[in-house]
C-alpha cells in the first residue's frame, strides 16, 4: 500500500512566553478548510492528510522540542520533561557553527512515528554549506519506497532551503525509478496573516507542471521526442497532441518517408491558439525549427532528404539512426541514378546488391558510393548487432561525420553539414592514487583515445569511516565530476578503496557517465633468489 509522506521544513518559531517556552500559534486554512491553530504547519498538514511518515528538515536551532511535545500530546502520550527541556536548551544554544546534531534525536523521531526522520541541515551561509545541504536533501530519496505519495511543505526555515527541495522533487519526477507521486506542494503565507487573521496554505504544484513543460521542450528540441509535450497539451488540444505523437513515433522508428509527410503537416500547428502563454511559447518555436529544418527539402530527391535527416540525427547524437539513414540515402542515390522508384522494396533491394563489392549488377553504381556504403554499413552493423570492433566510440562518430560530409559532396549539398561535437570536448578523468604523468606510454596513449586527460586525486579513506561518511564523501566527488560533465563528455577512470569506488560508480552511471578500470598483467622476475613483480598495463575496461 502506498504511503503518504510529508516533507516539511521546521523553523525557530515565535514565543508568546519565552520563560514557559510557549510558542505562538497560527490558524491555517487550506482552500475552504479551516485546519485549526498550530505552532508549525507540518502539524496541520499531518492531521489533514492522514500522513504516514514525516521527514522534518531543520537546523540545530529549530524548535525540535515543540515537535516532540506536540506529537507526544497529540498521541495522548506523556511528555518527558527532562527530555523536553534538554532538547530545548540544546536548540536554544545552537547557532550557525553548531554540528548537525540535536539531543534526543531518536526521541523526536519516535514521537513523529512510523519511520519518520529528523533531517538536520546547515544554515547555508557558505558555498560549501549549500553543497552539503543539497546532498543531504537529495539523500532523502533513499528513504522513499516505490509508489510513495509526497506532500511537500516549504513554509518554514530559511528561504534558500526550499529551493534545494526543488532539486529533490525534480530528481524524483524525472530520474528516480521509484515512481514517486508528488501530489501537493504547499506554502503557508504567514506574511499575510495579520490582514486575513489566518494563514492561507497555497498550492504550488504548478511549479512542477512548468518544469514538465521545460523538460518536454528540451526532449522535443534535442531529440525530436514530443511525448511529454503531447501529454501536457492533450486536455486542451487533442489534435496537436496526436500530430506531435505521430511525428515522434516516426522519428524514433526512423520511418523516413513518413517523416517527410509529417514534417509538412506540422505546419498546421503554427496556426493554433492556446489558453495560456506557455504552450505557444514552447511548441510554436520548436515546431517552426523542425519545419525550417526539413521543409526546404520536402520536394528534393529522397537521397538528399535522407541526408538531411541523417545530419539532424548526427547533430542530436542519435548515432545509430544516423548510420542507418546515411546508408539508406546511398541506396536512394543508386535508385535515382537508375530511374528506379525509391519507395519500392524490390528496387531498393536491387540497389543494395549493386553496392556490394564485386557485384555483377548492371545498375549504375559508382565505386566511390560503394566504398562509402561499405564503410558506413560496417560500423552500422557493429552497433546494431553487437559485433566486436577495434574502433572506439569517438572514432566511430568521427567516421560518421566524415561520411556525412563526403556524401554531401557527392550529392552536391554541403550547406547543412553539422558536427555533433562542436560545443563539447572529451575528458578522461583519472580518479586514482596514480597520476597520469607516472603512467606508461602505452597506458597514456590508450587514455588519450578517450579525450583530454586530467587527474582528480583519490581521497584517503579512513578504515573506521562509516557508510554514511563514505556516501557523503562520494557525493562531493560525484558533484565535482558532474560540473565537468555539464560542458564536456566525461569518462572516469576510477581505481581505489572498494566501498568508495562502488558508491561513486553507482552514482555516476545513474547520471549516464562512463566509468572504466585499468587492467594489468603481473610479470615476475627472479634474480639472485629475489623475486620482483612489475605490472604491465593491458587495457581499460568498462565497469
Amino acid at each position: 500500500m502506498a504511503r503518504k509522506i510529508l516533507i516539511s521544513f521546521l523553523g525557530t518559531g515565535v514565543y508568546v512566553n519565552k520563560e514557559s517556552r510557549e510558542y505562538r500559534t497560527a490558524r491555517y486554512h487550506l482552500g475552504e478548510n479551516d485546519l485549526g491553530d498550530y505552532t508549525f504547519v507540518a502539524a496541520a498538514l499531518k492531521k489533514h492528510y492522514g500522513i504516514h511518515s514525516t521527514f522534518l528538515i531543520g537546523t540545530a536551532h529549530s524548535m525540535w522540542e515543540e515537535v516532540y511535545r506536540w506529537h507526544r500530546e497529540n498521541d495522548s502520550l506523556p511528555v518527558d520533561d527532562d527530555v523536553y527541556f534538554e532538547i530545548a536548551e540544546g536548540c536554544e544554544k545552537a547557532n550557525y557553527k553548531s554540528e548537525l546534531s540535536i539531543l534526543h534525536k531518536e526521541a523526536v523521531e519516535e514521537a513523529l512515528g512510523n519511520d519518520s526522520k529528523v533531517v538536520l541541515i546547515k544554515y547555508g551561509i557558505t558555498e560549501e554549506e549549500v553543497r552539503e545541504n543539497i546532498n543531504i536533501i537529495l539523500g532523502l530519496e533513499r528513504f522513499l519506497r516505490r509508489d510513495d505519495e509526497l506532500i511537500v511543505d516549504v513554509t518554514h526555515s530559511f528561504r534558500s532551503h526550499p529551493l534545494f527541495m526543488m532539486n529533490l522533487l525534480l530528481y524524483l519526477q524525472n530520474v528516480s525509478k521509484k515512481r514517486i507521486k508528488i501530489s501537493h506542494i504547499h506554502y503557508g503565507m504567514l506574511e499575510i496573516s495579520r490582514e486575513l487573521r489566518y494563514v492561507p496554505i497555497l498550492e504550488l504544484k504548478s511549479i512542477m507542471e512548468i518544469n514538465d513543460w521545460i523538460t518536454g521542450a528540451y526532449s522535443f528540441s534535442q531529440f525530436g521526442n514530443a511525448y511529454m509535450i503531447s501529454k501536457l497539451i492533450e486536455p486542451e488540444k487533442k489534435n496537436v497532441a496526436t500530430l506531435l505523437n505521430n511525428f515522434s513515433d516516426m522519428m524514433n522508428l526512423n520511418h523516413l518517408f513518413a517523416i517527410r509527410s509529417l514534417a509538412q503537416r506540422l505546419t498546421s500547428i503554427k496556426k493554433e491558439q492556446y489558453n495560456t502563454y506557455l504552450p505557444g511559447m514552447i511548441i510554436t518555436p520548436i515546431v517552426n525549427n523542425f519545419i525550417n529544418t526539413f521543409k526546404p527539402y520536402a520536394k528534393t530527391k529522397d537521397s538528399v532528404f535522407q541526408l538531411k535527416v541523417a545530419r539532424w540525427q548526427l547533430s542530436h547524437r542519435k548515432y545509430a539512426q544516423a548510420f542507418l539513414t546515411l546508408s539508406e540515402s546511398i541506396v536512394s542515390l543508386v535508385c535515382e541514378e537508375n530511374d528506379y522508384n525509391t519507395e519500392d522494396f524490390q528496387n531498393r533491394d536491387a540497389a543494395r546488391k549493386a553496392l556490394r563489392p564485386n557485384s555483377d549488377s548492371q545498375l549504375i553504381c559508382d565505386d566511390e558510393w560503394i566504398a562509402l556504403y561499405r564503410k558506413i554499413r560496417k560500423l552500422r552493423n557493429a552497433t546494431a548487432h553487437a559485433i566486436e570492433t577495434k574502433t572506439n566510440s569517438r572514432e566511430m562518430i568521427a567516421t560518421l561525420e566524415e561520411a556525412t560530409r563526403k556524401l554531401g559532396e557527392i550529392l552536391g549539398c554541403q550547406d547543412v553539414a553539422i558536427s555533433s561535437q562542436t560545443s563539447r570536448t572529451a575528458v578522461f578523468i583519472n580518479l586514482s592514487n596514480h597520476p597520469v604523468e607516472k603512467w606508461s606510454p602505452k597506458q597514456r596513449d590508450a587514455a588519450a583515445t578517450y579525450g583530454r586527460m586530467m587527474d582528480i586525486p583519490f581521497p584517503p579513506i579512513p578504515p573506521n569511516a562509516t557508510s554514511d561518511d563514505i556516501r557523503k564523501l562520494a557525493d562531493k566527488y560525484v558533484q565535482e565530476i558532474q560540473v565537468i560533465n555539464a560542458s564536456q563528455d566525461v569518462t572516469v577512470h576510477i581505481m581505489g578503496e572498494m566501498t568508495f569506488t562502488f558508491t561513486v560508480i553507482e552514482q555516476l552511471k545513474n547520471f549516464g557517465i562512463r566509468c572504466v578500470a585499468s587492467t594489468t598483467k603481473r610479470n615476475v622476475t627472479e634474480q639472485n633468489g629475489q623475486k620482483t613483480s612489475t605490472f604491465e598495463f593491458v587495457q581499460f575496461r568498462d565497469y
